[in-house]
């Protein structure tokens, strides 16, 4: 009678645990965007690039941003394969300008690893960086993002009141249309979506 009675106690629970399982499967991991502060720029185009409102030199988050999805690119100034991608990710940025739409705003910014702000300027000069970039010199903000190598790539986007980490890529690229299109699919934003 024992025995019944734990094999009717098994079946009856049973469906329980399935239930948690299969739960706990469906649910993946999300990985929000870590609160980073950096300061609003000088340039009054980048300003107006990243939809800030705060005055140059005051605080910002990357929350701030108004953007529907960011790219940040970790990079540093001594970074070989950095200054060997630079005209790549100049062009993955003008592409995402030709690319603009009025429900969909794409933002790039650059983050200088173990960079200062006059070796983020050099590299900037240097390779005629069109869009925003910031400097690390503590590796701070690369820590926080969990930066793995330079240049490394991160994507994130809003969902609700979150910005989630949706890519991730360490090292480079040398298809800048390509890489784009991967962007675009792991936001889940369909080709015929975009304008190309």
């Amino acid at each position: 009678m024992k025995k019944n009675t734990m094999v009717t106690l098994i079946i009856f629970l049973l469906p329980f645990f399935l239930a948690g399982v299969s739960t706990a499967e469906s649910e993946p991991d999300v990985e929000l965007l870590p609160t980073i502060t950096l300061t609003v720029p000088e340039n009054k185009a980048h300003i107006q690039y990243l939809g800030l409102k705060g005055e140059p030199g005051t605080p910002f988050t990357l929350d701030e941003i108004d953007a529907d999805i960011l790219m940040i690119e970790l990079f540093s100034m001594y970074c070989p394969y950095c200054q060997q991608a630079a005209p790549t990710v100049n062009e993955l940025y003008k592409k995402m300008e030709q690319s603009k739409r009025p429900d969909l705003k794409i933002v790039l910014i650059g983050i200088g690893a173990n960079n200062t702000n006059l070796e983020v300027d050099t590299f900037r000069k240097g390779f005629d960086i069109p869009f925003p970039l910031f400097s690390d010199p503590d590796m701070l903000i690369y820590n926080a993002l969990a930066g793995a190598g330079t240049p490394g790539f991160i994507a994130c986007k809003k969902d609700g009141e979150n910005n989630v980490i949706f890519f991730r890529k360490s090292g480079g690229f040398t298809d800048h249309a390509e890489f784009f299109e991967t962007l675009l699919k792991r936001a889940g934003v369909k080709e015929d979506d975009h304008v190309r």
